[in-house]
């Protein structure tokens, strides 16, 4: 018998998970088209947040500015800051597109992110336009918008760009479907814990602390909007089970949702030569909504290979519980 070539085998590999992005639909002229919307749709959500409502004397300054301006939208002076501000975005937006979609490239956006709102012309362009408007400059409404424009741009990009299979709607999961999915979320922390405690090396040091820090520890009292998809949980526990904590439910809830498009009576007959569970990890890989809650989960403190490889681990297991 032919002896398997590993180095092909670790080609093979490779080439499943360099993910190519799909063709740019949502261009830099599109973005700038929706400026002012994006901004009077920022503006809003500041003016409606519950934390600008409190009665503070700085929440209150930044709702005013923000009415203020929402008052001054249709202007000229408006409508040209809103074009700026948007290119500004756009190469962040941009800023990780040579990179095949795995975490580093949503950690260049990030990393872009912060280094401008912390450089100096942004925050002069901030103050030069509330200053043609007689306005007081403030931080929380500058912070708060460049922040919603980021994520109302990617948003519009990403919905474009993905193409009509990509978009298709998942039967919405009920709640009893939830309350599965954090239930088992919580064995894959607790499993790859186990196999990386028993490893040495600084690599596996830093999964173990990572992994353990998806757990909700016992100082964590609070109560969220998705503490009903902890009833299940909550009647198996007697204290020993892995209860993961929001934003890691929602990362595997996300690829919960990305698994089932691939579980229909239609995939399979258009697949039916396939290997079902191969494809599934490709489409879970290349998914923008799993990268960026994978970054948020690790909170960027994993780069390059060392972020991609737990990613394909993590997703690996989830494939395999799902009983390919």
């Amino acid at each position: 018998m032919k002896k398997k070539d590993p180095k092909a085998k670790r080609d093979e590999v490779s080439t499943k998970q360099a993910v190519a992005r799909p063709e740019m639909k949502f261009s830099m002229e599109d973005a700038i088209a929706n400026a002012t919307t994006y901004v009077e749709t920022a503006l809003n959500e500041l003016v409606n947040h519950p934390v600008y409502k409190t009665g503070f004397p700085a929440a209150l300054a930044a709702g005013a500015l923000a009415s203020t301006l929402l008052g001054l939208i249709a202007s000229p002076i408006v409508h040209a800051f809103s074009q700026d501000l948007v290119k500004d975005i756009w190469v962040i937006v941009t800023a990780g597109d040579k990179k095949k979609i795995k975490p580093e490239a949503n950690e260049l956006v990030y990393r872009q992110y912060h280094l401008y709102i912390t450089c100096s012309s942004c925050k002069q362009q901030w103050a030069n336009f509330l200053q043609s408007l007689n306005l007081t400059p403030n931080d929380h409404v500058h912070h708060f918008l460049l922040r919603t424009l980021l994520r109302l741009i990617m948003a519009d990009k990403n919905i474009a760009d993905l193409s009509e299979k990509q978009n298709a709607e998942v039967n919405p999961l009920d709640k009893s479907t939830k309350e599965v999915i954090r239930y088992t979320a919580g064995y894959v922390p607790y499993a790859l814990h186990k196999r990386y405690s028993k490893v040495k090396g600084e690599t596996a040091k830093v999964y173990c602390t990572l992994l353990s820090n998806w757990k909700v520890k016992g100082t964590d009292n609070y109560r969220t909007f998705l503490e009903y998809t902890n009833g299940w949980l909550r009647k198996q526990t007697r204290g020993g089970l892995f209860e993961v904590k929001d934003n890691v439910y929602l990362f595997f809830r996300t690829l919960e949702n990305d698994t089932r498009k691939h579980l229909t009576v239609t995939r399979m007959n258009e697949l039916p030569n396939k290997d079902m569970k191969s494809c599934t990890m490709y489409s879970i890989a290349e998914n923008h909504l799993v990268h960026t809650y994978w970054c948020n989960i690790t909170e960027n403190k994993l780069v390059g290979d060392i972020s991609k490889n737990l990613l394909d681990v993590v997703i690996k297991l989830w494939v395999k519980i799902r009983n390919f």
